[in-house]
């Protein structure tokens, strides 16, 4: 993946005295960057260009397309830097503005009308699939078949919900935000697939936290 940074120059004029960022809690490190601290820049850069484009990749098949969003996002929020709200979480923060700036991308290219009022309607298609298999016991040939009967039951919104709170630990709160739903949508979404995950494994007691390590050991395109 082409990890070219095309941002523009910046002006050093009103120079920033240099700061350990790596060590800034999220909010400080927003704030950084929002001085213009081209330091605080690259640093959130560096973190979640990857994840950024791992996340994109699940709702747009196109590699390249995705990396130009990604791309055109930091562009764009370097050059509205001053303007930017607060925030105490940029991984939540950027993923909410990739998935609305790539599905207005995508809805364009397709030509719709009304792409926000037209995709909200319908289920965003979102790509999840199990590791290759290369294990060798039965138990985890039985284990990974189940997995995946159980990864073909669930909806795009459950894979996306799952991938969002599980994979990249944001809280349900953030979960809808990003999705752009109700909080307690979110727990449904999470409760029937651990429904799922349950009947397919058919283990009624285990707990949600089992399950879901279970389901992400074997994610392929998560990494």
């Amino acid at each position: 993946m082409n990890s070219l940074k095309r941002y523009p120059p910046l002006n050093l004029s009103n120079k920033i005295t240099e700061i350990d960022v790596s060590h800034c809690t999220d909010a400080q490190l927003w704030e950084e960057f929002k001085l213009g601290n081209k330091q605080a820049f690259d640093y959130i850069y560096d973190q979640f260009f990857q994840s950024l484009c791992y996340y994109g990749d699940k709702i747009c098949d196109d590699k390249n397309l995705v990396e130009d969003v990604v791309q055109d996002l930091f562009i764009y929020l370097w050059a509205r830097k001053e303007r930017l709200g607060k925030t105490t979480a940029i991984k939540f923060y950027l993923f909410r503005c990739l998935r609305r700036k790539l599905i207005r991308v995508v809805s364009q290219e397709k030509k719709r009308p009304d792409p926000f009022s037209t995709l909200k309607k319908e289920s965003i298609p979102f790509q999840l699939s199990l590791q290759q298999h290369t294990t060798h016991t039965v138990e985890e040939d039985q284990l990974y078949d189940k997995l995946t009967q159980a990864l073909y039951q669930l909806t795009e919104r459950q894979k996306e919900a799952i991938y969002l709170k599980f994979y990249n630990n944001l809280s349900f709160q953030e979960v809808a935000a990003v999705m752009e739903i109700e909080v307690r949508s979110v727990y449904n979404l999470i409760g029937r697939t651990v429904d799922i995950l349950r009947k397919n494994l058919n283990q009624t007691e285990v707990s949600i936290t089992t399950l879901m390590v279970l389901m992400l050991s074997f994610l392929l395109s998560a990494t």
